[in-house]
Formats: C-alpha cells, structure tokens, sequence
C-alpha cells in the first residue's frame, strides 16, 4: 500500500513537472544566447511575411549588411545563418542595425531594416523591430 501511494506520488510530480516544462517552454529557456536570437529572428521574419508587411522589394537583395557597435550582438549574427536570399540581379539592398537592449529582467535585440535602392542609393523603406530573448543574464 505505501509503495503503491509512493509510486502515485511520483507519477503525479513527474507528470506536473513535464506539464510545466511543456507550459514555460523549458527547450528555450535553456538555449544559449545566439540560438535564442536565431530561433526568434526567423520567427519573427516570418511573421511578417505571413502578415504581408514585408515589402516587394524583400525578395530582390543584391547584398545585406549588418552594423552594430554592440560585440554580443555582432557574436550572434555572425554565428547566425542569414534568412536572407541573395540574388546577383537584386535592385535593393538591405542595411540591419541591430542593438542589444535590457528592459527589467528581459534582454533582447532591437533592429532597424533600411532598404535602399541600388539604382538611386535612395532609402525606401525602413521597418524597426523589438526581439525578447530572454532573462538577464
């Protein structure tokens, strides 16, 4: 009777431990930093591609750029593979600024997309977007 009342235990704080690593999405929490930043950058690139809020002009790169006077930042995208396509005939090219920022416990990358025109050297759009990555480390 004991064991069996024992083994009832267990079974129930394995089954809520497995509940809450399901619920707080434990994989994640336990990424590093830069495979954070991978997993939410394409994320969020395609939600805006879902959404339509991407321009035309997405689709036709001839080079992309990254700035950031931020060296974790730099780390992380370097270590990351670019979701953009590059085509030799592209018209536009794409500059990314990004910025490591902290807001209470969370940090996270803020990014500045500029397109530019090949033909002029025109900026003609520009789009800003806040990624969450995780707690403070």
């Amino acid at each position: 009777m004991l064991l069996r009342a024992l083994a009832s235990a267990v079974l129930i704080i394995f089954a809520a431990a497995a509940v809450g690593a399901y619920t707080f999405n434990l994989p994640y929490w336990l990424m590093k930093h830069d495979e954070k930043f991978a997993t939410e950058w394409r994320k969020d690139l395609s939600l805006l591609q879902d959404s339509g809020k991407l321009p035309k002009d997405w689709q036709s790169l001839s080079a992309v750029e990254f700035n950031s006077n931020d060296t974790q930042v730099q780390d992380w995208f370097q270590k990351t593979k670019s979701p953009f396509a590059i085509k030799k005939d592209g018209t536009h090219k794409l500059l990314i600024v990004g910025v490591h920022f902290t807001e209470g416990n969370r940090y996270g990358v803020l990014f500045q997309y500029n397109w530019i025109e090949n033909k002029s050297g025109n900026t003609v759009g520009e789009l800003s977007r806040r990624l969450k990555l995780g707690l403070y480390y």
